[in-house]
């Protein structure tokens, strides 16, 4: 499997995906990398590395956005 670097940008809040899901302050959308299906987007989570501060999300959801495609989502808690 090929290796991902990703760029991180921390997210403190808000509305996500139609407006039903809300952040939490400790996670972080991988950005750069987005997936028509839901089922994509959880193949590849498991192999997405972040840049800084890895260990400190060791857990991942995916997310469908407003733009209709699933984004990966790094956090602190399960």
């Amino acid at each position: 499997m090929k290796k991902i670097v990703a760029t991180v940008a921390l997210t403190f809040g808000g509305v996500l995906a139609a407006g039903t899901a809300v952040a939490h302050a400790d996670d972080v959308e991988i950005k750069n990398l987005k997936y028509s299906t839901e089922e994509a987007c959880q193949d590849e989570a498991p192999n997405v590395k972040l840049t800084h501060n890895d260990s400190r999300y060791p857990y991942w959801y995916c997310e469908q956005g407003d733009d209709g495609f699933w984004h990966i989502w790094n956090s602190t808690q399960p």
